[in-house]
């Protein structure tokens, strides 16, 4: 009787541990969360939290608590349930209701940047600074910068590609790295971004 109690004990904890273990496996690393806020002309707020890892976004409008999954687009980003669909690129947002648009973000310098397909220029494209590469493997080759519409970005400088997350103040990008926290600051200009040393980043032809 003894064995039997202890057998049944030892197959419930297995699992309870393997259930504990699941479930800790399909949380999401801090890193891949993403909060952001767009306002449009009227002051009305958008509050959105993107998890990457899930390739969902929770969207907090009027009151009122959306999720939404995404739906893989080419480029930008566009999430969306039966109802609602949230569509934009970097820092411009359009939240629609039944095809309906119900929110659009202010965002002047993105009108100001923007072409006919409404792409900030320096969106998703691999940034280079010109400077002169090492013949030597350790070094890493080509640095490089790409901005990413769903608010990450790569970083390499030297032989390490960081991962980051970025951000728009004025004519600037913001870029945290996600590891260390640290931010660098890129001035926005018609054709380069320029960093915190001078060094002009532009698109590699």
């Amino acid at each position: 009787m003894n064995n039997k109690i202890l057998i049944f004990s030892l197959v419930t904890f297995a699992f309870i541990s393997m259930i504990s273990c699941k479930d800790k496996q399909t949380q999401s690393a801090p890193s891949d969360i993403v909060k952001s806020t767009a306002a449009n002309k009227d002051g009305q707020k958008l509050e959105m939290t993107f998890d990457n890892a899930k390739g969902t976004a929770t969207v907090q409008y009027n009151g009122e608590t959306i999720e939404l999954i995404t739906d893989n687009p080419a480029s930008g980003m566009s999430y969306k349930n039966d109802h609602y669909q949230l569509m934009g690129k970097g820092e411009y947002v359009e939240f629609s209701k039944d095809g309906n648009l119900i929110f659009k973000s202010d965002d002047p310098f993105y009108e100001e940047q923007s072409g006919n397909n409404g792409q900030q220029w320096w969106m998703d494209q691999h940034l280079i600074n010109g400077a002169p590469i090492s013949k030597k493997p350790e070094e890493g080759g080509e640095s490089f910068l790409k901005i990413n519409a769903d608010s990450t970005a790569e970083y390499k400088v030297g032989d390490i590609v960081n991962a980051m997350t970025w951000t728009k103040e004025n004519h600037a990008l913001l870029l945290k790295n996600k590891l260390s926290g640290k931010t660098l600051k890129f001035k926005i200009t018609n054709n380069t971004l320029i960093d915190d040393l001078g060094q002009s980043w532009f698109v590699k032809k």
